[in-house]
Formats: C-alpha cells, sequence, structure tokens
C-alpha cells in the first residue's frame, strides 16, 4: 500500500512493484517568510520581473550551478533533457532480501552476507536515533540554515559550498525542473570549522551525535589508521527527486552502509563480475560490444551525454531492465529508516525519488580485508605501510607469534562471537598480508591518489564520481 502522507510509512513491497507515495510527503516545506523565485531572473512573457530577493537568489543559484557542473548551460542546460515529466516509480522490482537487527547477530550477518558478498536491507537500525527527529526537513533547516554544505568540485578540484537555506530554497523551486538537481554530498561537515563571531568551532559535529553506526559496521579496521591519514568515510547526503549519484565502484575496494532518514532511494547493484562497459558506457556512445552477447544484449545504451544518476536510470536502465536476471541485478526501493549494505565490488547507482536526507559510510571489514588491502597498497602506499605496522604490533600484543604465520596452514576468516575472537582476527590479518606480498602490485586506477578519499555509497567528491563512472575502477559505494 502507499505511505502515509504525514507518517512516512513504509512501502509494501510484497508485490513486484512499489506505489509512489504522495508527491509532498517528503518534500521540506519552505520555511515561514520564504518566497518561491520565479523560474527565470528576467521573464519575457511580459510578467514583472522577479523581486530584488529573487534575483539574487537565482544568481547564486546559477554561479553554483556553473561552478559544480561548467559543461551546461546554468540557465537552460540542467532541465534541456525534462526527466522532471518522467516518473521512475514504475516497473520497480524490489529484489533485494531484508532483515532485521533484532533477530540478526552479528556473526550471522558476517556468514549470511558479507563473506559471501551479498547485499542485503537492514531494519531497525534508526530505532533510536534521535536524527529520527532532528533530521525532518523542518527541525533540520531551522539548526543549519545558516550553514554551507558541499553540493559539488569545480573544474579545478576546489569546493563548491551552498547555505543550506539556498539550497532547501532551490529543491523548493528551480531544482522541482533540474535534470539531475543539486546534491548534498559532504564529507567534512563534521569537522568544518566556520569561523564567525558567535557560532561553536565546529557547528555541524552535533550530527554525528544524531546516529550510531550499525553494530555490522562497528568492526573498522580503518580506525587503525590516524584519523588524519585515514581516507574521509562519511558523508551526509540530502537532496531533492532526480538528485542521486551515477554508477559506480566504491573507493579502495571498501563496502559501505547507507541508512536513509527521510525520503526515498531507488538503487541497481551489480555483482563484481559483471563488465564495466556492460553497466557504464562510454558517454556520447552508442556502441555493441561482441562480449556483452553472454548476457543476451544485444544494444547495450542510448547515447550518454553524462555520468549523472538521473540519466542513467533514464538512458541505460532501460536497456538493461529485460537482462536483469542475466545481468544479476539487484534492484531496491529503500525506506525511511532501512539501511542498504552495498558490498565491495559492487557497481551501483543510487538516485532520489523524493527529498532525502541519509548518513553513509564506507568501511573495511576482516571480510573484505583482502580486496582492500591490495587497493590501498597500490593507491595509498604511505598510508598502508603505516596501516600494517599497526596491524602487526596488535598482533604481538595479543601473543601472535608472526613469524610462525609464514607457513602455517591457511587460516579461515573468523567470525565475530567466537571464542578468541581478537587473537584470530588479527592472526588472519597478519597472515593474509603476507599471502599478498605474493601478489603483484596492481596500476594505480587515475582516480586514487595518496589524498584519494572514500562514499557513498561513493566518493568524496564530484570528481571523483564522474571519474569512477567513467573507469569503473575506482581502486576498490550512498550515496
Amino acid at each position: 500500500m502507499p505511505p502515509s502522507d504525514s507518517t512516512g510509512a513504509a512501502i509494501d513491497t510484497a508485490d513486484a512493484s512499489t506505489t509512489r507515495p504522495s508527491a509532498t510527503s517528503d518534500t521540506p516545506a519552505p520555511v515561514a517568510g520564504q518566497k518561491r523565485p520565479s523560474p527565470s531572473p528576467a521573464p519575457e512573457d511580459g510578467s514583472k520581473p522577479a523581486p530584488p530577493s529573487d534575483r539574487k537568489f537565482l544568481k547564486r543559484i546559477i554561479k553554483t550551478k556553473a561552478r559544480a557542473r561548467s559543461e551546461l548551460d546554468p540557465s537552460v542546460g540542467w532541465s534541456s533533457r525534462r526527466y522532471q515529466h518522467r516518473s521512475l516509480w514504475h516497473r520497480i522490482i524490489d529484489t533485494v532480501p531484508r532483515a532485521d537487527v533484532e533477530g540478526l547477530s552479528v556473526r550471522d550477518f558476517v556468514a549470511q552476507y558479507e563473506i559471501p558478498s551479498k547485499p542485503v536491507v537492514l531494519t531497525g537500525v534508526t530505532k533510536d536515533w534521535s536524527a529520527n527527529a532532528n533530521w525532518q526537513p523542518e527541525a533540520f533547516y531551522s539548526k543549519f540554515k545558516k550553514y554551507k554544505f558541499k553540493v559539488g568540485e569545480d573544474d579545478d578540484g576546489e569546493t563548491v559550498y551552498l547555505r543550506y537555506k539556498h539550497f532547501a530554497r532551490y529543491c523548493n523551486s528551480v531544482g522541482l525542473e533540474d535534470d539531475s538537481p543539486l546534491y548534498i554530498f559532504d564529507s567534512s561537515f563534521a569537522d568544518r570549522k566556520v569561523g564567525k563571531n558567535g557560532d561553536p568551532p565546529r557547528p555541524m559535529r552535533p550530527i554525528l551525535d544524531d546516529y550510531e553506526v550499525p553494530k555490522y559496521f562497528s568492526d573498522d579496521l580503518f580506525d587503525m589508521i590516524s584519523y588524519s591519514r585515514r581516507p574521509p568515510h562519511r558523508w551526509i547526503v540530502i537532496g531533492p527527486d532526480r538528485s542521486g549519484t551515477g554508477i559506480h565502484l566504491d573507493p579502495l575496494g571498501t563496502s559501505a552502509w547507507n541508512t536513509l532518514v527521510v525520503g526515498y532511494k531507488r538503487w541497481c547493484l551489480f555483482p563484481p563480475h559483471i563488465s564495466k562497459q556492460v553497466v557504464s558506457p562510454r558517454k556520447n556512445s552508442v556502441y555493441y560490444d561482441p562480449r556483452d552477447l553472454r548476457y543476451g544484449i544485444k544494444r547495450v545504451a542510448h547515447t550518454v551525454h553524462d555520468y549523472e544518476a538521473a540519466t542513467w536510470f533514464n538512458e541505460v536502465f532501460p536497456n538493461l531492465a529485460p537482462y536483469r536476471d542475466q545481468l544479476e541485478m539487484v534492484e531496491i526501493v529503500q525506506k525511511p529508516g532501512e539501511t542498504v549494505y552495498v558490498p565491495g565490488g559492487w557497481h551501483h547507482v543510487v538516485i532520489n525519488l523524493s527529498f532525502t536526507v541519509a548518513i553513509t559510510q564506507n568501511f573495511c571489514s576482516v571480510a573484505n580485508f583482502d580486496q582492500v588491502y591490495l587497493q590501498a597498497r597500490a593507491g595509498r602506499p604511505k598510508m598502508t605501510q603505516k596501516w600494517r605496522a599497526t596491524i602487526e604490533s596488535k598482533a604481538r600484543e595479543l601473543g601472535i607469534n608472526i613469524e610462525a604465520l609464514r607457513d602455517a596452514p591457511a587460516l579461515a576468516i573468523p567470525l565475530p562471537g567466537e571464542p578468541g575472537y581478537d587473537v584470530d582476527k588479527f592472526a588472519y590479518l597478519v597472515q593474509m598480508m603476507m599471502c599478498l606480498d605474493a601478489t603483484p602490485r596492481v596500476p594505480r586506477s587515475s582516480s586514487s591518489s595518496d589524498s584519494d578519499s572514500s562514499s557513498s555509497s561513493s566518493s568524496g567528491s564530484d570528481s571523483e564520481m564522474r571519474a569512477a563512472s567513467r573507469d569503473a575502477v575506482e581502486t576498490g559505494g550512498q550515496g
């Protein structure tokens, strides 16, 4: 049944299709005193010009758009595809398993989903989160309206910020017409200093108090790296209908979790053995690849003009949908309160079906350590050296004879909750690093560097997300 307009009740996905909620159910209500601007700063239909406040707002939005996506005309290019007139709620098939946290132990999660690398949606994670109240559109606006959030990067790699009050107004006005609207994807919100008189030193840090890392992901091996060295790993993501993250792999082979507090998201995921060329067609090309015959695909994609999520769902997905079984495509409609687990190495693309607020983090666990270590060794060698030294030091503290592990039989991945887990975990990690010493070093990808960051479901910047879409090898999803 459709969700309630007022309560945001979950969609009933017992059958194959999903019903769209009311268009107003998850859209942030305009704050009292706000005016909706005219669609253009200089109307040509004889109507009165936009008032000065609207003209100033529109000028700010146009400037932000021009920096975030210089390839588009900020006045008309953002709505030229008219995706706002196409619904992405139709023919949705939700194929992912769901598990409630009350009945799923950490041990069972690792055994059933992490080790076999299977996506899953977890329910009940947000039961005690204060984010359930604090991240509702009006409450979030009231608390953070004067602070800036990251909405992209310019051609020089500089961060593009937009004050939240302007972003919220954009979502309720000109953003309604954009094909792929601006999207808050901010990894530094908790550490950014505002520097204004009367403001706390890090005014957005309280956002961290509104949620807890789910128990399944708390054993993050990247926590053994100093905070200044580890890649960015958490993002708050906020955006309107049609915003999202294009098809990509999460950086450094990491896995990710994404918890949605407000709104609805649509996901498509593909397992690691599915070719990049199938799920991420080249820009501005229509091509045929004989290798794709193994999936029965005769035509891969229409012209792809950019790497935005809206483009993927409107241009690429219709060609892949008939072959969802052959491609082992996993489709998800994520509802408020649900957490999506994305295993490392899975291509994924995420689009917002309504206004959404979510938190996402990347992590390295024992189960995916081998892949992350290999890619970190290639992309972040200095960090990896210190990481290895820390792991070996911890192993020695636990009384593990490191040299004896070199000739010992291969150890199995230990499961949390078993007796002696800590010793078994570090023995496994040390032995795995020794085994990987014999693995040739893979070339560094074009999208990784010693200063690269990790995401959402995705990388920490728009340019990295676009690079991940192009190369599909981002050393390794949320978005």
